[in-house]
């Protein structure tokens, strides 16, 4: 009795052996009722799939890396307007304080009627610092 459960399970183990030694790929419907050539044909599609999707993976980055140097190159030009509106907001501060200082020498030297006259070129002056600061002039 031990003798034919000693062989039943080398043939057993020998049957597993065999079956996992068999080259999938030239193997279609031979086993499991047409399993195997199943499995196979939904690897090859999913392999595909794969393929597909690496293929769009691949353009995305591109586009991403692409679009990424765009946004770099527009945040340099950016941050270039904005140094130079600051710049032109100093140099607008400066003249103001210059002007500022002008006018009380020139209101310590002048008469009455000049100092009317000084005080509607401020009004000018004023006027004319109320436009917009930093914007483009032309736009390529």
């Amino acid at each position: 009795m031990i003798h034919f459960s000693l062989f039943g399970a080398l043939i057993g183990r020998a049957r597993q052996d065999f079956s996992r030694s068999i080259p999938v790929d030239g193997v279609r419907d031979v086993f499991c009722g047409g399993r195997i050539g199943e499995l196979l044909t939904e690897r090859e599609e999913l392999a595909g799939q794969i393929e597909t999707l690496t293929d769009e993976n691949q353009r995305i980055t591109e586009l991403l890396e692409s679009t990424s140097r765009n946004y770099q190159k527009r945040g340099s030009e950016i941050a270039e307007y904005q140094r130079l509106r600051q710049y032109q907001l100093q140099e607008i501060n400066r003249l103001k304080a210059e002007v500022a200082h002008y006018k009380q020498e020139l209101e310590g030297m002048a008469t009455v009627p000049e100092r009317q006259r000084y005080r509607r070129l401020d009004v000018l002056a004023a006027l004319a610092t109320r436009t917009r600061i930093g914007a483009p002039h032309s736009r390529n």
